[in-house]
């Protein structure tokens, strides 16, 4: 882990776009709240800012080393298929519908605001305190229609079933990774 970086947890870094699905914080305060937000409201600068904080947790779920690495191989992948005549060899990103939050800004939001409380064992509360929540939104959208998918069965005769919860998108995984590192690094004065 590069833990010597000043930036880490603070900025995007050229290519986190390639790694982790990325929705614009104004496109997510829309989607959350139904309206942009209103300038001087101290909840709605709250809410930027958290948004922008989950964001940045589920980009650092990956190292720099590792992200600049993906970005030069995207890059000469990109310049390969240009060579032989393949103009555009990625499909376009997005726009993604997060209408009804399928990738979890709500639980993140829900997760990450309790971590800069103070902590009993050091001074902010920590992820695996903070997971809990994660737990409880998964339990309730389970017992909401289509939150649990199929089910099958195992070698072993266990059954299993695909979640369709919000916090197993592969964008909150990402957000869970990173704020494990995360939390308590830095924090923002919020009015809550």
């Amino acid at each position: 882990m590069e833990d010597d970086d000043p930036k880490r947890f603070k900025e995007a870094r050229d290519g986190d776009h390639l790694m982790v699905t990325f929705v614009c914080d104004e496109c997510v305060f829309w989607d959350l709240r139904e309206r942009r937000p209103i300038p001087n409201n101290v909840r709605d600068k709250a809410m930027v800012i958290s948004i922008r904080r989950v964001i940045l947790d589920s980009f650092w779920s990956r190292e720099r080393s590792t992200v600049a690495t993906n970005r030069r191989e995207g890059l000469m992948y990109v310049k390969i298929h240009n060579e032989l005549g393949v103009a555009n060899p990625c499909k376009i990103q997005g726009p993604w519908d997060v209408s009804d939050d399928r990738l979890g800004y709500r639980a993140a939001i829900g997760m990450m605001l309790p971590s800069m409380d103070p902590g009993l064992y050091a001074n902010y509360i920590q992820y695996e305190t903070t997971r809990k929540l994660r737990s409880h939104v998964s339990n309730f959208e389970h017992t909401n229609p289509g939150g649990v998918g199929a089910g099958f069965v195992g070698e072993e005769g266990r059954v299993s079933f695909l979640s369709n919860a919000c916090t197993n998108s592969p964008w909150f995984r990402r957000f869970a990774k990173g704020s494990i590192g995360g939390w308590g690094i830095f924090g923002y004065p919020i009015d809550r």
